[in-house]
C-alpha cells in the first residue's frame, strides 16, 4: 500500500513538471494597448452654409482620410477647399502627417489656381518652358518666368491679353485665367517741330506721335496752322547722318536737314532719339 501511494505521488510530480515545461515553451502573444485621438472639425457660419462633419476618432499614428462637409463647394471656382491646424488659416494640415495627438482642424480655401493658355505665337521665336496654371498671391510676388521671346522691333516678354501688359513673369495677383499672345510692336516716339514763331497749340498734324507698325512705311500727311501754309516736312538730325531704304528710294538724313515725305519703320525706330521732323511753311 505504501508503495502505490508513492508511486501516485511521483506520478502526479511528472505530469506537474512536464506541464510547467509546456507553458515556458509556449511563445508569449503581446496585444499592445491601442492610443487614440479626437479630429474635431470646424466651419465658419459667416464663410459657409454646410455644416462641419462630425468628430472622427482615429488611432494614434496613422494617416485617415478627412471627412468635408456634405455639398462643400469653394467661395471661388479656381480655389480648394483645404483643412487648416490652426485659426490663422496660412498653412494648409499636411494630411500625410501620421495623427498625433486630438487636434481641431478649419475648413478654408487654399490655392486659387488660376489657367495660362498662350495664342498667336506662330513665327515668333519661344524659348524655355511654358507655364500653365498659377496659384494666386496676394502680395503679387513674381511667379514662374514665361518663355523667352525674341522678335526685333517687338518689345521682350508676351503680351497679356487680360491685363494690357507685356509681361516677363506670371503676375500672380491677376486673379483670373490669362491668355499670353506674340509680343507687342515696340513704338517709338516721332519728334515734330513746328518753328520757333508757330504756336504747337495751333497745328493740327495728323500723323501719329508714336509707330509701331513693324515694317511699314508712314506717308507723312500735311500739316495745318492758321495764318499758314504747309510747304514739306524736314529731318534734321541731332548725331551722325545716316542712310535708310525706305520703299527702294535711297534716303540721307543730314544735319542740314532733308525733305522726306515718307518714315520706315526702322527710321523712326532709330531716329526717336536722333532727329526731330520739322514743318516747313510757305
Amino acid at each position: 500500500m505504501k508503495k502505490l501511494i508513492i508511486a501516485v505521488i511521483c506520478i502526479i510530480l511528472v505530469v506537474a513538471l512536464v506541464g510547467c515545461r509546456d507553458k515556458k515553451g509556449e511563445a508569449q502573444v503581446v496585444t499592445p494597448e491601442v492610443s487614440y485621438a479626437v479630429i474635431t472639425f470646424v466651419v465658419d457660419p459667416e464663410l459657409y452654409i454646410f455644416e462641419a462633419p462630425e468628430p472622427i476618432t482615429v488611432a494614434i499614428g496613422s494617416t485617415p482620410t478627412l471627412p468635408f462637409p456634405e455639398g462643400a463647394v469653394p467661395m471661388d471656382t479656381h480655389d480648394d477647399l483645404a483643412w487648416f491646424a490652426d485659426e490663422t488659416l496660412i498653412t494648409p494640415y499636411d494630411t500625410t502627417r501620421p495623427v498625433m495627438g486630438d487636434m481641431t482642424l478649419y475648413l478654408y480655401e487654399v490655392g486659387k489656381h488660376y489657367s495660362v493658355r498662350y495664342e498667336g505665337l506662330d513665327g515668333v521665336d519661344v524659348r524655355g518652358e511654358y507655364v500653365y496654371d498659377y496659384q494666386y498671391s496676394e502680395y503679387g510676388e513674381g511667379g514662374a518666368e514665361l518663355p523667352t521671346v525674341h522678335k526685333e522691333g517687338y518689345y521682350d516678354g508676351l503680351y497679356c491679353v487680360e491685363l494690357g501688359v507685356h509681361c516677363v513673369r506670371i503676375p500672380t495677383n491677376a486673379g483670373r485665367d490669362l491668355t499670353f499672345t506674340a509680343p507687342k510692336p515696340r513704338a517709338y516716339g516721332i519728334n515734330y517741330d513746328y518753328g520757333e514763331d508757330v504756336n504747337p497749340s495751333d497745328v493740327t498734324n495728323p500723323n501719329p506721335a508714336t509707330y509701331d507698325r513693324v515694317g511699314e512705311t508712314l506717308t507723312l500727311a500735311p500739316a495745318s496752322a492758321n495764318g499758314r501754309q504747309f510747304d514739306c516736312w524736314i529731318v534734321k538730325v541731332w548725331t551722325t547722318p545716316k542712310t535708310f531704304v525706305v520703299d527702294g528710294e535711297t534716303v540721307r538724313l543730314t544735319l542740314e536737314g532733308t525733305v522726306v515725305t515718307r518714315l520706315s519703320y526702322e527710321m523712326i525706330q532709330w531716329g526717336y532719339q536722333n532727329f526731330t521732323v520739322v514743318a516747313q511753311w510757305k
